[in-house]
């Protein structure tokens, strides 16, 4: 399984966005984990492309509550599979 991490800052109150590369046609999207405490989930997109096996971003949109340092989950998996194919941490600093 392939690990990956990353970090950002964000103001208290803002809205920010996550956008991860996914092949829906394949079966294979991401998926949140819990989400913590000082954070709100709002939505989750997604940017079709045209053609069919193309990959597609999918955008997780979040509203920063309270500040704080908090960690997003997410696993890309098929939902028919117990094997995660890849994981990604997202360290959210709110000011």
């Amino acid at each position: 399984m392939e690990k990956t991490s990353e970090s950002i800052t964000v103001q208290t109150g803002a809205e920010f966005t996550i956008s991860l590369q996914s092949t829906p046609s394949s079966g294979a999207i991401w998926y949140m984990g819990q989400l913590p405490d000082g954070l709100s989930f709002i939505e989750e997109k997604r940017a079709v492309r045209d053609s069919i096996g193309s990959e597609t971003s999918q955008i997780f949109t979040f509203y920063a509550r309270n500040p704080g340092s908090y960690t997003l989950k997410f696993e890309y998996k098929r939902t028919w599979e117990q094997e995660i194919r890849k994981q990604k941490d997202i360290s959210v600093q709110v000011l």
